[in-house]
């Protein structure tokens, strides 16, 4: 793991029951997109964690993740290495007619 480096975090947090703005920096001390959401799992528990992985702990995400308005489908999943000053998006999916 690398140093800690401060990005944006897009996030409807309110949805999932933590009293967070929508967008609000984060230090990460990992270097992925899966190791923030396991540092962010493991300071709000379940709540957000049941948003990114399966129960054995394996990443399971259903959401749109980007970072910096990419998906990280065109990049390199959740081993997607984050940067200072990176900006990451989480959409839920949408559907209906």
């Amino acid at each position: 793991m690398s140093r800690s480096k401060t990005i944006t975090l897009d996030f409807p947090f309110s949805v999932v029951g933590v009293d967070l703005p929508a967008r609000h920096t984060v230090d990460v001390k990992g270097d992925t997109v899966e190791d923030l959401f396991r540092e962010l799992s493991s300071q709000y528990g379940r709540k957000m964690r049941r948003y990114f992985f399966d129960e054995q702990g394996t990443w399971n995400s259903v959401l749109n993740i980007l970072v910096n308005e990419t998906s990280i489908l065109y990049l390199n999943h959740e081993k997607t290495t984050l940067k200072p000053g990176d900006v990451v998006t989480v959409l839920f999916p949408y559907s209906g007619g």
